[in-house]
């Protein structure tokens, strides 16, 4: 089930909150629950395709792949 919310506060605010709570921020746009990846590609250009349990697919950015795959335990 895909929930998304609209909030009044800035992501950077959300993303204060919610990173003790597994959530880690892979976009300028976008927040993620670790606990529902799936899988990771490696892309060409040093970004990484995040699968979800939902099977859907969300591009990391260069900037936050390094943290995502450190906070997976991922080389």
């Amino acid at each position: 089930e895909k929930c998304m919310r609209m909030l009044a506060s800035k992501l950077y605010e959300i993303e204060q909150q919610l990173c003790k709570g597994g959530f880690l921020r892979i976009s300028k746009a976008s927040l993620v629950n670790l606990k529902y990846v799936r899988s990771l590609r490696s892309e060409l250009d040093r970004k990484i395709r995040l699968t979800l349990e939902t099977g859907e697919q969300i591009i990391v950015s260069r900037q936050y792949a390094e943290e995502l795959k450190h906070r997976l335990g991922v080389k």
